[in-house]
């Protein structure tokens, strides 16, 4: 009898966490298209804040923060994600170093010991 109810809470607690988003049902992914709303929603507030994945994911309900940043490598080309000019103090991309001068650091770093 106690291993019966403790399977009957072991389902119920997947249940529920499968209901909250956190784990799917028997492993499988459900897939979520996005809505036009949704897309512009997010189109707008990219482009006065960029890259803020939390605020994103904030502004459009039942979109996790993987699930917009899957959505921007998705479409940042279609839709020029990367082209748009994002204003002052919006959040854009980390800056990259040159390989040139990732090699002259290093050298002197090697200098320098």
């Amino acid at each position: 009898l106690q291993a019966q109810q403790l399977q009957q809470t072991q389902q119920a607690q997947q249940t529920q966490r499968a209901q909250q988003g956190q784990q799917r049902p028997e492993g499988k992914r459900q897939i979520q298209y996005w809505t036009a709303e949704e897309k512009h929603t997010f189109l707008e507030t990219f482009s006065k804040h960029g890259r803020d994945w939390p605020l994103l994911s904030s502004r459009i309900p039942g979109k996790t923060v993987n699930q917009i940043k899957t959505f921007y490598q998705n479409y940042k080309q279609k839709l020029g994600l990367d082209k748009i000019v994002l204003p002052e103090g919006a959040i854009g991309p980390p800056p990259r170093k040159k390989k040139k001068q990732q090699q002259q650091q290093q050298q002197l770093l090697l200098l320098l010991r």
